[in-house]
């Protein structure tokens, strides 16, 4: 190559670089994920809900190799990560030849929230205020469908127990969607874009709807994880005192258990009942996976392999309730070790706060150790990227508004 050639090559990659985001796109885009969001509550697997998702994946990876100069000189390792996590699962379908329109679905699934983050990474460093007001209108829109499918939708029933409408697609989707506008909220006003008055409210909404409204443990234990590990130097001092009583008031409640209805009373069923099935489905798959061929278990059994029947649920067939135990039954240690990788390097481009950051991926990780979480959920899994995003900003810049 001469030095002509050379330097069309080097103007060209600089371009590639450097060269900024159409100015509608960051609008267009908040306005698919709104419009996803309000297809969730009407008809989820619509032809119109459909055609939403192949224009928002279609963009997204149009926008990604578009300005893949950028990503691999910005954030490769997050696009390595990626692209591993992607061809895990096609990986998984040669080797399983389970079907291939079930593992496209649970790709996009699960690959497509990254994906939007990646996005979302360039498009705020380009027009950080056009960002933080949409930011906000999707997090109070939020807000604002939850209080329409109160008046528009009929009850949510969970184990026999009617709760209040949850409007983005069942009771547990929507709890985390209005747990994760909360802390959205909350992230907001630690950059300075909201006020402290507003951002209450909104953690006060989200506090209400999942204890009272709906009452899914899953989310509110994300929403105490998030604020323990972010407020933990400041409630440690009698957090270890009361964690150290409330040991010994349960040993004490234990032995009073034994003692009344002896042995029985401190049976598995009565662990099994509390965590509503799901310490026996654990059990159960992690014995599955030990019976696995050395092939299934490092690449898994395939897309709806982790459906099965089990003693606990015997009425339907239904998955882990713990997404790495998902991942794994289904894509094996390569898809764990893809899943794990992936989260891990996407902590790790957040710089802007990095007890913010360590509080909303501690949040992200107790959801997914604890039920079917956000990784197979990507309606709430849209928010989070947003909120992931709002903190990969430069530590330097002390507002975002």
């Amino acid at each position: 190559m001469n030095y002509f050639e050379k330097n069309i090559s080097t103007t060209i990659n600089n371009d590639l670089i450097t060269s900024s985001t159409p100015a509608l796109i960051v609008p267009f885009l908040f306005f698919l994920v709104f419009l996803k969001l309000i297809l969730s509550g009407v008809s989820e697997t619509g032809v119109a809900a459909r055609s939403v998702d192949v224009i928002f994946v279609a963009v997204l990876f149009v926008y990604l190799i578009r300005y893949s100069g950028y990503y691999f000189h910005t954030i490769p390792n997050l696009q390595i990560a990626i692209i591993f996590l992607s061809s895990t699962f096609f990986l998984t379908e040669l080797f399983t030849n389970k079907n291939l329109i079930d593992t496209i679905f649970n790709f996009l699934k699960v690959v497509t929230p990254y994906i939007a983050f990646m996005v979302f990474y360039k498009l705020l460093r380009e027009n950080k205020p056009v960002f933080v007001r949409l930011t906000i209108f999707v997090v109070l829109g939020c807000y604002l469908l939850t209080i329409v499918g109160f008046f528009a939708l009929s009850n949510e029933m969970n184990r026999g127990v009617a709760y209040a409408p949850a409007f983005f697609g069942g009771l547990h989707t929507s709890s985390y969607v209005i747990t994760l506008s909360g802390i959205c909220a909350y992230i907001l006003w630690k950059l300075n874009a909201i006020s402290g008055r507003l951002a209450f409210i909104c953690l006060l909404a989200s506090l209400i709807l999942i204890v009272v409204a709906w009452n899914v443990r899953t989310s509110q234990m994300l929403f105490l994880i998030f604020f323990a590990v972010q407020y933990w130097k400041s409630i440690r001092k009698f957090v270890i005192p009361l964690a150290f009583i409330t040991l010994i008031c349960l040993l004490t409640a234990l032995l009073i258990l034994m003692l009344t209805n002896g042995t029985q009373g401190l049976s598995f069923n009565t662990i099994t009942e509390f965590s509503s099935g799901r310490t026996t489905m654990w059990l159960y798959k992690l014995q599955l996976l030990s019976n696995r061929s050395l092939i299934e278990f490092i690449f898994g059994q395939g897309s709806g392999s982790d459906l099965v029947l089990s003693d606990v649920w015997w009425w339907a067939a239904k998955d882990s309730h713990n997404d790495f135990l998902h991942v794994t039954t289904e894509l094996g240690v390569v898809g764990l070790v893809g899943l794990l990788s992936t989260l891990w390097i996407q902590r790790c481009t957040l710089s802007r706060n990095q007890l913010l950051a360590t509080s909303l991926f501690s949040a992200y990780i107790s959801a997914s150790v604890l039920s079917n979480g956000l990784v197979y959920r990507p309606i709430p899994s849209f928010i989070f990227a947003i909120a992931a995003a709002l903190l990969t900003l430069p530590k330097d810049e002390k507002q975002v508004s």
